[in-house]
């Protein structure tokens, strides 16, 4: 397998970094390392996140003082994150010139068309790769940008991929699809569950359902353990069952998972395909209860362990709280190194 670098956000608590590229994080793979592409500031990462962070965009674009005053610090903070990274990349091998993933979660415009430029002078031969965790449409709204601006630089680089079908075929030739990789953790489930249903994430204007569910299950006697994470957590308010904060670390997700019978997946807005919590059912051997209506075409679909719902009260509660074997016979094809061999398979 020829080298590849990764070039994903530098926050170790982010999901690409703790879950879906960790092997790489970790070191575990010859010839694959793990960048942080934003922010490589030594001494000052705080400052260069809040310099480059969407929340500051979005201030920046309603108030012209704001704008004139930290305007020109923030695109310095673009260009000096550009420099550092490209400072960082180390071991180029002329003969074997590595593939370079991109993978920035939604910050797109902190892969500037100059990186790119550099990166082709500095190591001719190597390959250009961009991987989009999130749909084109969300990424666009988040970055306050049209899609065709998101292809526009997609097409810059050698191959663009998603972890999204339906994006695939909307926006083919720009992007095609392959599935996203996800860590295995070495846990093993405890003798005792201690939730029928389990969910892990932000508001994402799913909130309501969410609670919907949450108080469904409590009053039939079944036990819900739901964690809602970032900015969006505040506006709720705190009950059992259901905890508000920060992240926690992606470890602690599945050790939260594995003693629950069933994960919860509630696909947020603009979100058209299966989340992690599917791959992590399949992992973990675990039920799944999702509102996503296309699962029965992904390759682990078992109607057995597997439902669809649209509402709290199509949720079967009986099915839920029955404790039974389940087995998905995982192949490891979510693995990072199958993902990497797959990528120098259509890019050569």
């Amino acid at each position: 397998m020829r080298k590849f670098t990764i070039l994903g956000p530098v926050d170790r608590r982010a999901v690409v970094c703790t879950a879906v590229f960790r092997d790489a994080v970790d070191g575990r793979l010859p010839g694959v390392e793990y960048l942080g592409v934003d922010a490589l500031f030594r001494g000052s990462r705080l400052l260069a996140s809040a310099l480059t962070s969407h929340k500051l965009k979005r201030r920046l674009a309603k108030s012209r003082p704001l704008r004139l005053l930290l305007g020109p610090a923030r695109a310095w903070a673009l260009r000096r994150a550009r420099r550092v990274t490209l400072r960082r990349i180390r071991g180029i091998d002329a003969a074997n010139p590595p593939c370079f993933i991109f993978c920035p979660s939604t910050h797109i415009e902190r892969i500037s068309p100059e990186m790119l430029d550099d990166l082709r002078a500095k190591c001719p031969g190597c390959r250009l790769v961009f991987y989009l965790v999130d749909s084109v449409d969300r990424t666009a709204l988040v970055n306050q940008a049209r899609p065709e601006d998101v292809l526009r630089l997609l097409d810059r680089f050698d191959a663009a991929f998603t972890y999204d079908k339906s994006d695939a075929a909307r926006y083919a030739p720009h992007l095609r699809f392959i599935e996203i990789p996800l860590w295995r953790a070495p846990m093993e489930a405890p003798a005792e569950l201690e939730a029928e249903l389990y969910f892990c994430g932000r508001n994402k204007k799913r909130a309501g359902l969410l609670l919907d569910i949450h108080h469904r299950l409590m009053g039939a006697g079944l036990r819900s353990h739901m964690r809602f994470a970032g900015a969006g957590a505040v506006a709720l308010e705190p009950e059992p069952g259901i905890e508000l904060g920060d992240w926690v670390p992606y470890d602690a997700t599945v050790s939260e998972i594995l003693p629950a019978n069933c994960i919860l997946e509630v696909l947020a807005e603009h979100n058209n395909e299966s989340t992690l919590r599917y791959k992590e059912a399949v992992l973990y051997n675990k039920k799944l209860l999702t509102n996503n209506p296309n699962i029965e075409s992904l390759p682990y679909y078992d109607s057995r362990w597997m439902r669809v719902f649209q509402s709290a009260e199509d949720i079967d509660l009986d099915w839920l709280r029955a404790v039974e074997p389940v087995d998905y016979g995982y192949r490891g094809d979510y693995s990072l190194e199958t993902f990497l061999r797959r990528v120098e398979e259509l890019v050569p």
